[in-house]
Order: C-alpha cells, then sequence, then structure tokens
C-alpha cells in the first residue's frame, strides 16, 4: 500500500499509509502539505487495525464493533467516529461494557431447562452481571452543568435512557431467580442476591 504524499490525485476508496496507520479516502482531490491524513478527517478515514483491538480515536465504529480500553472490553451501540474525548468509560451513549445482550436469550433458557431437568448449575453469572449493573448505574453522573441547554438534554436524556435499559436488564435477571425459587429449583445460597437485587431495583 502506497505512501500518502504531496501532489497526488487522490480519488474516493483509495486507501495509503499515514505515520504507520491505515486511511481511505472520502473526498476525491489533490493532496497539499496542509492536508495531511490525521489533520483531514473530512478526506481521509483512519481504518481500523484489524490486528490491534484497543479503542482508537479517529475510528468510524459500527454497532456491536467490540474494543479494548483500559483492560476493559466494551461493545459499540451507536456507529460513530471516535475522537479524543469519546473514549468508551467516558461515553455510555456510545459504548458499553462487556457484552451484556448475551446474558439474555439463550442462556436464560438453558438455566430454565436445566433446572426443570432436576440439574443444579452455577448461577454465578446472575452475580457478576448484578455487579456490573450496579458499577454502570452508581458511576453514571446524575447531574451535569452545561450552558448548552440542547447539549444538556440531549446528555440528560442518555442518562435516563441507560438507567432504563439496567432497570430493564436487571428485571429480566430478577424474573429468572424468581421463577426458578417459585418452583423450588433455586438453592438457597443464591437466597440473599435475589433480595439484594429486587431492594436495588426498587431504589432505581
Amino acid at each position: 500500500m502506497a505512501e500518502w504524499q504531496v501532489g497526488i490525485s487522490y480519488s474516493i476508496g483509495d486507501q495509503i499509509t499515514y505515520d504507520g496507520s491505515t486511511y481511505e479516502c472520502l473526498q476525491a482531490h489533490t493532496s497539499q502539505s496542509t492536508w495531511a491524513p490525521d489533520a483531514t478527517p473530512a478526506l481521509w478515514e483512519l481504518q481500523e487495525d484489524m490486528n490491534d483491538d484497543s479503542w482508537q480515536s479517529g475510528v468510524a465504529y459500527k454497532t456491536d464493533d467490540k474494543v479494548m480500553y483500559n483492560g476493559v472490553e466494551y461493545s459499540c451501540i451507536q456507529p460513530h467516529r471516535a475522537q479524543d474525548d469519546w473514549s468508551p468509560d467516558v461515553t455510555p451513549a456510545l459504548w458499553e461494557k462487556g457484552d451484556r445482550r448475551k446474558f439474555v436469550t439463550e442462556s436464560d433458557d438453558i438455566v430454565r431447562k436445566t433446572y426443570s431437568q432436576g440439574i443444579t448449575i452455577d448461577l454465578t453469572k446472575y452475580q457478576s452481571e448484578f455487579n456490573e449493573i450496579k458499577e454502570r448505574v452508581d458511576n453514571t453522573p446524575q447531574k451535569k452543568t452545561e450552558p448548552d441547554q440542547e447539549i444538556l438534554q440531549y446528555y440528560n436524556e442518555n442518562i435516563a435512557r441507560e438507567i432504563t435499559e439496567e432497570k430493564e436488564r436487571l428485571q429480566r435477571n430478577i424474573d429468572i431467580l424468581q421463577e426458578l425459587k417459585d418452583n423450588g429449583n433455586l438453592p438457597s445460597k443464591w437466597d440473599s442476591l435475589l433480595s439484594d437485587m429486587k431492594t436495588y431495583y426498587n431504589n432505581l
């Protein structure tokens, strides 16, 4: 792949390398010395390094893309182009920690079916997810000072959406454990977890 050069006519879709990274041309143009790829996002799009799963500023991420940031895995929940101040740990509207959706659907069905057959399995995943939910909710700021009212409204709406999603996720897990308890299939050691989940949910 060719290195980016000044004075070259580039077409949409052309790919080049610059400063060790790969970029794709977004608009046909003739390059100039002040139009380096890393300084002209309107002309060039940084391509994700498929050999590096760490979060990278400037990359265009799609829904369900997964990255590592500070040793934690995040899943993209909104398509966007990453910016320096949009790291996964501070943008819950763009990223969610881990792969939370996998805990619902088939895994919960397996729990139901396995217990209905009289086989006891470990329910630790529900404790782990409860801990993750509490961490995400407790670390979500409830207030923000922002002079721009449109930005403030957008921020607050996203906070409300995040809390609602966490409550729905927690309620699904409560329903699973309660169903097991009602059927006499919930080991007594998990009673306290179910109680803690209900209390936390009611306080949200």
